[in-house]
């Protein structure tokens, strides 16, 4: 014989996202639980929807649940009114006024979005980002104005989720491997969908792509298995993931060229460039100049095969090192050591590029000496190991007839980290 069913008095005044969902609804408010262990936005229906099914269809069908196409490359909802010029704010708390639950249901359907993802972005935003910079006001924008583009850019959001995982996997070693796992996949997808938006870049979504271009450079940093993959992959050139990040920062260096007065103006401006004035200085007062003056010789006595190209390329590749390398070894520097030196990637010319991706012995000794910006920043985790790996894979290239030109750098690195031994370690982590 059946049991006697218990009575079951179903509830009309569940929220919007547990009726569709065909779920019994806790009615907790102003969130269930349901909806709150998803980080669902929860909306109830108005007391009286039960008697009028127009107001009922209309409020069961939210933005929130709804399933928009992935965002495009167009106008940026961060700007308002989306107007070309309303970039141009360097108040950087101006721009976030906006809820951010908010932006991240707007643009992309939530249950697309899992626990996992949500713990990865509260770790960007709460630790990630505090070790982008070594300047607080930098550090505020990557906590918090480079998060509001990404709730706008799924391509920017989907990496900040890879670099989270990536830096979780390096301060929690018991579980690197399922973390880099983790990682790798949302790179593939940021790096997909990045791809499919590049000819739709202008002046309203060029802050997400710069942006991202500098997280993708930090992530493929952090994630190279082998210190020296930066500039070339065991001598296989022909490798196209080994010189993927390097051109990446290249391509962001030509979008600051088209867009630099809405990117120097708008909320990003801080991270990317060179404080001019510190630059100038530099420039007519530079650190080291008999050390700097004595590499020259390399193209003026030494090697005279260069063309007159080379020989300007690396000139120029030089004198920014030894610009960038004066402020920062200046003692009032208050710059952003990271931006300053990756901004030397960007601006080296491709005929500097291309003399190091053929290993001649002139160009390797100038990258050699780039070594002395990767020393400055050996506390921060993504970078750590880089610059010793390049100067063991350079020195072991150019051979004892050369190895006296890259003494400097290999004594400097030395230093370093007998400093970062001291204490240093304990920065930047």
């Amino acid at each position: 014989m059946l049991g006697t069913r218990r009575p079951h008095h179903k509830s009309r005044q569940g929220c919007v996202t547990c009726k569709q969902k065909k779920i019994k609804c806790d009615e907790t408010k102003p969130s269930c639980k349901y909806c709150t262990l998803r980080s669902l936005e929860c909306v109830y229906s108005p007391p009286d929807a039960g008697s009028s099914p127009a107001v009922s269809r209309a409020v069961s069908t939210p933005t929130t649940v709804s399933k928009p196409s992935l965002p495009s490359a167009g106008r940026s909802s961060f700007l308002p009114n989306s107007s070309p010029n309303a970039g141009r704010n360097t108040n950087l708390d101006a721009n976030l006024h906006i809820d951010p639950a908010l932006r991240f249901s707007s643009h992309q359907p939530c249950d697309r979005w899992t626990l996992s993802d949500m713990e990865l972005l509260y770790f960007y935003t709460s630790s990630t980002s505090l070790t982008l910079s070594n300047s607080p006001e930098h550090c505020h924008v990557w906590q918090y104005v480079v998060p509001n583009f990404a709730f706008s850019h799924t391509f920017l959001l989907q990496e900040l989720l890879a670099l989270a995982a990536l830096h979780k996997s390096a301060v929690s070693p018991e579980i690197r491997d399922n973390l880099r796992a983790i990682a790798a996949r949302h790179h593939a997808t940021a790096l997909s969908m990045f791809r499919a938006g590049l000819g739709n870049i202008d002046t309203s979504n060029c802050h997400a792509y710069f942006a991202f271009g500098s997280i993708v450079t930090i992530y493929e940093l952090a994630s190279a298995e082998h210190p020296d993959i930066f500039f070339w992959n065991g001598g296989d050139i022909s490798c196209p993931s080994s010189l993927e990040c390097f051109q990446l920062l290249r391509g962001t260096g030509y979008l600051i060229m088209d867009s630099y007065s809405e990117l120097s103006n708008g909320p990003l401006g801080p991270i990317f460039i060179l404080p001019h004035a510190a630059a100038e200085k530099a420039a007519a007062d530079p650190s080291e100049d008999s050390r700097f003056s004595d590499l020259k010789k390399l193209w003026i006595e030494i090697d005279s095969s260069l063309s007159a190209v080379e020989v300007e390329s690396l000139q120029e590749a030089l004198q920014c090192i030894q610009i960038i390398y004066t402020v920062l070894t200046a003692s009032d520097n208050n710059c952003d050591a990271t931006c300053a030196t990756i901004s030397w990637v960007a601006r080296v010319s491709d005929v500097y590029l291309e003399m190091v991706r053929v290993k001649q012995p002139v160009a390797l000794i100038v990258l050699a000496h780039f070594c002395l910006l990767l020393n400055q920043l050996e506390d921060f985790w993504w970078i750590r190991g880089i610059s010793r790996g390049m100067l063991q894979s350079i020195s072991r290239v150019l051979g004892k007839e050369w190895e006296g030109w890259i003494s400097w750098p290999l004594q400097d690195l030395v230093l370093s980290e007998f400093k970062k031994g001291s204490g240093g370690d304990q920065l930047h982590s």
